[in-house]
């Protein structure tokens, strides 16, 4: 009998049945797919490595996950609204015009950084000024930079000398929200289209569907989409404790909570939380970071794996659909998992293990 050889990609093994080909994966995207095939498609895995069209294949599906993000991403810009201080959401915005989505500055962070010693400012719950990356703006000019900054370090402050206001008013929401009413209307059903459609892909191919809530603004949009889509019964709401939160986020999630709960008797949000607290984990692994990523593994996708068994009643791991916020500015490698059902992308080729 004829020796079969194998090879390794990403950590499985696989079958050399015709040559020897040389598989790469070098995009997220991709790496999530293979596994996905490893794990519910083993024979078409098989069939793709006895004819050496494994690597083809994954190329093609990258290929096609970043023109899906890039379709996604320029139907809609964004631009400065000079007269309100706002910005303007459009799909006919040239690329002289366009901006980096940003980001609302209240007057918290203002105070934190010192920039109300230098300015007068509103005492208002309203945002007053917009960030993009370490940059602030407000009516579009640039108002400072922000630089450095660490644990145990403030950052220095750098005022740009052409700004010409002296006194700063609130962002105009109102106004804001009346200008981009149509867009906005535009995107929440094409939001809520998606999420039925991938609702209707999935049924009968999954055990569940989940909507990821961390407390955040991204998550509260999918959570409010969600619920206005489909019944409250038939998905279920997560919020996963990393026992690093913020009391505000702790705050928010019980007000959330409540408020669905009085305005959909059935719902529930499930707590994924680790048995372990994260001050020990810190000493074991140091502080998470966007280099030392442990807390991704450990405090989230291994918790929210082993309560979906729990929830369950089974030692097997369920398959589930996850209904995830995500912002179109963020990478394209987060928003090609396919893993996740996001708002901003089309039905995906596979589910949440």
């Amino acid at each position: 009998m004829k020796d079969i050889n194998y090879s390794e990609v990403n950590g499985y093994l696989f079958p050399n049945l015709k040559g020897r080909e040389e598989v790469k994966v070098n995009s997220y995207f991709a790496q999530m797919k293979l596994k996905y095939l490893k794990t519910n498609e083993q024979g078409h895995l098989f069939s793709l490595m006895a004819k050496n069209e494994l690597s083809t294949y994954l190329e093609q599906v990258e290929k096609e996950a970043n023109e899906m993000y890039e379709r996604l991403v320029e139907e809609f810009k964004v631009k400065w609204n000079v007269q309100n201080n706002g910005i303007i959401l459009s799909d006919n915005i040239t690329d002289d015009e366009a901006i980096p989505a940003p980001r609302p500055v209240y007057l918290q962070e203002l105070q934190m950084l010192e920039v109300n010693k230098k300015y007068r400012m509103p005492k208002t719950d309203l945002p007053i000024c917009w960030n993009i990356d370490a940059r602030y703006y407000y009516k579009g000019q640039p108002f400072f930079e922000r630089r450095g900054a660490g644990i145990y370090s403030k950052p220095d402050v750098i005022y740009n000398s052409d700004f010409t206001f002296s006194t700063l008013e609130p962002v105009d929401v109102d106004k804001m929200l009346e200008i981009n009413r149509e867009a906005i209307e535009t995107m929440e059903n094409e939001a809520m289209d998606f999420i039925m459609g991938c609702y209707e892909t999935f049924k009968g191919k999954v055990d569940d569907y989940v909507v990821a809530f961390s407390g955040g603004k991204d998550s509260q949009v999918i959570l409010d989409l969600v619920t206005r889509v489909l019944p409250v019964e038939s998905f279920k709401a997560v919020f996963q404790d990393t026992d690093m939160e913020l009391p505000c986020t702790y705050d928010i999630v019980a007000y959330t909570e409540e408020d669905y709960k009085y305005r959909f008797p059935n719902f529930k949000l499930y707590h994924a939380k680790s048995d372990r607290h994260a001050l020990d984990l810190w000493k074991q692994y140091g502080p998470p970071s966007r280099v030392n990523r442990w807390c991704c593994s450990v405090m989230k996708t291994t918790v929210f794996r082993r309560t979906m068994k729990e929830l369950h009643n089974t030692d097997k791991q369920p398959k589930v659909a996850v209904y995830e916020g995500v912002r179109s500015d963020e990478s394209a490698r987060a928003f090609s998992s396919g893993y996740r059902v996001s708002q901003q992308s089309r039905p995906p080729g596979g589910t949440s293990e």
